[in-house]
């Protein structure tokens, strides 16, 4: 798909500031979550937690006029969703309760996405050992559902802007190690793409894009190549 100006990618992101920076740091949860689930170390599961809380609220933030770009009022939603499901505390934290307020901004919810997302947010309660309603079995295969999860919901940002979705958020390091491939870029990407099928089903697509909006933005005809 053809790329936009780049000056138009950094319009977008003067206008979605709030929505970025949320993004931005539901990447840098995912891949903490990724780097500790696949060593076992289980209090990283309360970072996926925090990823997809984190990214449902930037997508809501960008996709929802009524905000204005605003965390106040998408947060009063949420604590008015979170009330609703019946939760009684921590109401700007119900993960469930973010993903109502991101379907009614426009996110396709299916009902696997909807059970993942359950999962997900009991993982939150393990960050206090005595707490009896968190899930005590836990195993290193459940990053696969938090992948897919965190890869569907990113879907949804292609719909918002084309290049935002190729160049940053969930796609951040592909494209950083695509203009750089060695050095520390290399690290943040090999943490996001190790044993992630969710990943490897887009990472044609993405590949391809990425080359197209390095090859328009930077006039390179030599595109150098992604890293495994």
């Amino acid at each position: 798909m053809a790329a936009g100006a780049k000056q138009d990618l950094q319009d977008f992101l003067r206008a979605n500031a709030n929505g970025w920076q949320l993004v931005w740091k539901a990447r840098e949860d995912y891949l903490f979550c990724r780097l500790g689930m696949t060593h076992a170390m289980w209090s990283s599961f309360e970072m996926a937690t925090q990823a997809i809380e984190k990214l449902l609220k930037g997508y809501s933030l960008m996709r929802d006029p009524s905000f204005s770009g605003d965390i106040k009022p998408l947060l009063k939603a949420i604590r008015t969703a979170a009330k609703a499901r019946g939760r009684t505390s921590e109401f700007g934290h119900d993960v469930e309760a973010c993903l109502d307020v991101a379907q009614v901004a426009g996110l396709p919810v299916s009902s696997d996405l909807a059970g993942r997302v359950a999962t997900i947010n009991s993982y939150y309660a393990r960050r206090y050992p005595d707490n009896a309603s968190a899930p005590n079995t836990l195993s290193t295969g459940q990053i696969g559902d938090v992948d897919k999860t965190v890869f569907e919901i990113w879907d949804a940002f292609k719909a918002i802007n084309e290049d935002y979705y190729y160049t940053t958020g969930m796609f951040t390091d592909a494209y950083a190690v695509a203009v750089q491939p060695s050095g520390s870029t290399t690290t943040n990407f090999q943490i996001l793409t190790a044993r992630n099928a969710a990943y490897a089903t887009r990472q044609a697509d993405v590949r391809e894009e990425i080359r197209t909006r390095i090859k328009t933005w930077y006039d390179q005809e030599g595109v150098p190549p992604l890293v495994a």
